[in-house]
C-alpha cells in the first residue's frame, strides 16, 4: 500500500512539473497577442471584400432595395463584431504593457511576438 502511494505521488508530481515546464507566460501571451492581431489582419481583408462587393452593386446601377439593406447589414454586423475584436486587443495589450515592463522581458516579448506572426493564417 505504501509503494503505491510513492508511486501515485510521483506520478502526480511528474504530471504536474511536466505541465508546467510548457508555454512561458510571455509566450502565452505573445500568441494570444499574435492571434488578436491576425483576427484583426483578417477583418481588414473582409472589410476590403465588403467594400469591393459593395462598389460593384453601386457601379452595376442596381438599385435594388433588398440587396441595399444586406449589404448595410452586413457592414454593420462587421462594424459590432470588430468594435469588439478591438476593445479584447485593446485590453489585452494594457495588460501586457503593465505585466512587462522590464527590458528583457519586452525584448523576449517581441521576440515570441514575432515568431506567433508568422504562423497568422
Amino acid at each position: 500500500m505504501k509503494k503505491i502511494k510513492i508511486i501515485i505521488g510521483a506520478v502526480l508530481f511528474s504530471t504536474l512539473f511536466i505541465t508546467s515546464c510548457g508555454d512561458s507566460s510571455i509566450e502565452r501571451d505573445a500568441k494570444k497577442y499574435a492571434e488578436l492581431q491576425c483576427k484583426s489582419q483578417k477583418r481588414i481583408n473582409e472589410f476590403q471584400l465588403l467594400l469591393q462587393k459593395q462598389n460593384q452593386t453601386q457601379s452595376s446601377g442596381k438599385t435594388d432595395l433588398n440587396a441595399i439593406t444586406d449589404q448595410m447589414n452586413e457592414m454593420n454586423k462587421f462594424n459590432e463584431e470588430t468594435t469588439k475584436l478591438n476593445a479584447e486587443a485593446a485590453l489585452f495589450y494594457k495588460e501586457i504593457e503593465s505585466k512587462y515592463t522590464s527590458d528583457s522581458d519586452k525584448q523576449k516579448f517581441s521576440e515570441e511576438l514575432l515568431i506567433a506572426m508568422g504562423n497568422c493564417k
